[in-house]
């Protein structure tokens, strides 16, 4: 059944970005680098972001003016071509809200 599902890709300006992004050395376009440490919250209940997917995240609410970090976590789930600029599938959970705040390198 998930084989059926439209597949997270990066729209033309996403797309861009990430060509951007990899010119400059910074990642690989699948969104995730193991190479990375992860940041992690300060509290137990919260997973870790890899550092990439967080600053993508930050770059959507900045490109997109959102205005806080719910919205953009919102914003990251809600739409495919967001999905794919963060490396994540449609069956993937992105990072929630309060993943967001208070992150830490670990």
């Amino acid at each position: 059944m998930a084989g059926e599902l439209p597949a997270a890709t990066p729209d033309g300006f996403y797309r861009r970005v990430n060509r951007t992004l990899e010119k400059m050395g910074f990642a690989p376009m699948s969104g995730r680098s193991a190479r990375l440490p992860k940041l992690s919250a300060e509290r137990a209940d919260v997973h870790g972001i890899d550092p990439v997917v967080y600053l993508k995240m930050l770059m959507v609410g900045f490109f997109e003016n959102l205005p806080s970090e719910r919205a953009i976590a919102s914003r990251c789930a809600d739409s495919l071509s967001i999905r794919g600029f963060l490396g994540y599938a449609l069956t993937e959970n992105t990072p929630d809200h309060s993943s967001l705040s208070g992150m830490a390198l670990n």
